[in-house]
């Protein structure tokens, strides 16, 4: 899906639950979360990805099994275009790249460039890719991004 230019509107939520940072795992942080308003959510069917400009992040959002993931449209490692990688059923994304693959949720790497030689794997360093809350609210999808 191609993207087009979006009217971002940001409003700052009152904090009944607090954000938490992490994936409930350990070192848990309150944070503040600015919501932003990125499009409707008719608009991003099962299965369809969409590339966009969040608060001044590149962020590709996907609909995958029901469920709105949005991470960082470009791979931490080699800054290929994740947004074109392949989603597996087990909900990981595939760098179309250099086929490491990632957590949707978490943004955890699970496999590291498998198909690729000894030295970019030492050249290379493991990071996971940056993902961010989302929602629907109302018909909409918002990305929350950290203050």
């Amino acid at each position: 899906m191609q993207a087009t230019p979006l009217r971002e509107e940001i409003r700052s939520l009152p904090k009944p639950s607090p954000a938490l940072a992490g994936d409930g795992s350990a070192g848990l942080e309150e944070v503040s979360t600015n919501w932003i308003k990125v499009m409707p959510q008719s608009e991003l069917p099962e299965g369809s990805w969409h590339k966009t400009e969040v608060g001044g992040r590149d962020i590709a959002l996907v609909n995958h099994q029901g469920q709105i993931y949005a991470m960082s449209s470009t791979c931490p490692h080699m800054g290929g275009p994740v947004y074109k990688g392949e989603i597996t059923a087990a909900g990981t994304i595939i760098c179309p790249w250099h086929h490491s693959e990632f957590d949707l949720r978490t943004g955890e790497l699970k496999d590291w460039a498998p198909r690729l030689g000894g030295v970019f794997k030492v050249v290379r360093s493991r990071r996971p890719l940056p993902v961010f809350p989302a929602r629907v609210e109302n018909g909409d999808i918002w990305v929350g991004l950290e203050e």
